[in-house]
């Protein structure tokens, strides 16, 4: 019996998937596909979908996957956290300035802000 079949053996489904835990562990774009985690989690729950790692819900969040990643790229959040993390990349990979939405320059109220040279002027 190998150590995975151990772990699995003593954490049973049921004990790992607790009511209310949103959050979830994720790669970020620092991730170059290695593996490392994949081979490192206890209980083999780690997939690797088209080079990325993927952790579904029965994780024990031991955090061994994390500590192993050469490239500091697995991070831990919740479904929101995740989601927002998510559309940065894809907005930065597209040429989206950041500073376009929701700037709040000093003595402004944040919101929507016109996109001339009048950055931080409120519409």
């Amino acid at each position: 019996m190998d150590i995975r079949e151990i772990v699995n053996k003593i954490f049973k489904k049921e004990k790992w998937e607790m009511p209310g835990m949103q959050n979830r562990f994720f790669c970020t774009e620092e991730c170059d596909g290695c593996g490392v985690c994949y081979e490192t989690c206890p209980t083999g729950h780690i997939k690797m979908v088209e080079g990325r790692p993927v952790w579904p819900k029965p994780c024990l969040l031991c955090a061994a996957c994390a500590d192993v990643c050469p490239n500091h790229a697995i991070a831990y959040g919740t479904a929101k956290q995740i989601a927002e993390y998510e559309r940065a990349v894809r907005e930065k990979r597209a040429g989206v300035d950041p500073a376009k939405y929701g700037v709040v320059t000093e003595g402004s109220h944040g919101g929507m802000h016109e996109e001339d040279d009048n950055r931080g002027t409120e519409i």
